[in-house]
């Protein structure tokens, strides 16, 4: 609920949460139900929730005890044969009424709530194509109404990440809303990232991207632009620093803008690879691998290096050192590396030739035993598969060398006694 803390008091919002969680919706209604009489949008808006959640609730009498997955199915398959639903939906018309006082207040999520009941096209939730199958939907569908209201919940600019989902898709992804409604919806977002808004400066590059990844496909909405030029877009710029800022601060983000760069560097664009790399060097992360494993594929060996090191991919590096990929060979480097990435094999193969490390036989036996038992699959890759079967053959020689220092120090040991 929107500024909860001003709705109702602390211990009255704990007695909702309570309420709500023990699926008591009839006394969590009595409770909230003054407040929103005394016009308050949030609690009105709640009042829908609520009354929406006890049908629903209700309607799952006879599969209580089943899993998420289970209901789902269940709502799945009543959505097909609506007929066989018995459910009792009688408080549809309240919740529809306390949605629409809610809107008459311009409060954004009962406005898209409402538009999901007005539109005509089947709901994405298999419980509300259920409800509007059923006898007690007594709303008289409107496309354009629908589309209306979607149109006043973005310009509202309320919660971005709740758009994500219910007025983007259902606008640019229909088929049935027309083209200069889906113009007016990308010029809202446009104006949006202006504003600093990274949900929009996200919808349009996922529009952009899915274009450029799907080109035999017609896109939903074209963007008619290339992709010199999207590196050049304030809602791309605007993406890339929320990303390279969530990396910073180890935030999940979806890394999108990102991804998008490591993959024009690899087909060649240097401005993105320059781009991924200038973000590399200064956050590390990911985007320091990937700029570092285009330029270890061109091998610009010194860069990769470099980019290695910011991104502190201890995969790569043990090998470059050992092998001086961009720098002198440096084994003690390489063992270093090798342990911190958990490499057995090559960690067993050093203490076996004493690389880097004091020569142990036993340690690299040790190492060896880790791994000479997994299994090579189809997918591994020839190095991969090759390490394996290396591991086996010296594990099996050290194994032998082993035993046979055992029994010479037996022997030397009853020679003495």
């Amino acid at each position: 609920m929107e500024k909860k803390s001003k709705v109702v008091s602390k211990r009255l919002r704990k007695q909702l949460d309570e309420l709500e969680r023990g699926k008591r919706y009839d006394e969590a209604t009595q409770l909230l139900e003054p407040i929103a009489r005394r016009g308050n949008a949030d609690a009105q808006y709640e009042m829908g929730e609520l009354l929406y959640h006890k049908m629903v609730h209700e309607a799952e009498a006879v599969v209580r005890n089943y899993s998420n997955f289970e209901k789902a199915i269940f709502w799945s398959d009543l959505s097909r044969k609506p007929e066989l639903c018995k459910a009792d939906f009688s408080d549809f018309s309240k919740m529809i009424d306390w949605y629409e006082k809610a809107v008459e207040q311009k409060h954004a999520k009962a406005i898209v709530e409402l538009a999901e009941w007005y539109t005509p096209i089947v709901s994405r939730s298999s419980v509300k194509h259920v409800i509007k199958q059923s006898s007690f939907f007594t709303l008289k569908c409107d496309f354009n109404y629908a589309l209306s209201l979607y149109i006043e919940a973005l310009e509202s600019g309320g919660d971005d990440s709740f758009f994500d989902v219910c007025v983007i898709e259902n606008l640019l992804h229909s088929p049935h809303v027309p083209q200069k409604v889906k113009d007016k919806v990308v010029d809202i977002l446009q104006a949006r990232v202006k504003k600093g808004c990274c949900h929009a400066a996200d919808h349009l590059f996922r529009i952009w991207e899915s274009k450029y990844r799907s080109p035999q496909r017609k896109p939903y909405y074209d963007i008619q632009i290339d992709e010199h030029e999207l590196l050049h877009t304030d809602w791309f710029w605007l993406l890339l620093d929320h990303e390279a800022e969530c990396e910073k601060k180890n935030e999940y983000s979806a890394r999108n803008a990102l991804r998008l760069l490591s993959d024009l560097a690899k087909n060649g664009n240097q401005e993105a690879l320059d781009m991924l790399r200038g973000i590399g060097m200064k956050i590390g992360g990911s985007s320091a691998c990937w700029a570092g494993d285009v330029y270890y594929e061109r091998k610009e060996y010194k860069k990769a290096l470099e980019c290695y090191l910011a991104g502190e991919y201890v995969y790569k590096l043990g090998g470059m050192y050992e092998r001086g990929e961009g720098t002198t060979p440096d084994m003690e480097k390489a063992f270093y590396y090798y342990k911190q990435a958990n490499d057995n094999y090559n960690i067993g193969r050093m203490y076996e030739q004493g690389l880097g490390t004091k020569k142990d036989l036993r340690k690299a036996f040790e190492c060896y035993h880790k791994i000479v038992d997994r299994e090579i699959y189809e997918h591994d890759s020839e190095e991969e598969k090759n390490e394996i079967l290396s591991a086996r053959c010296s594990f099996r020689r050290l194994k032998k060398i082993l035993f046979e220092q055992k029994d010479e120090i037996r022997m030397t040991v009853a020679a003495k006694g």
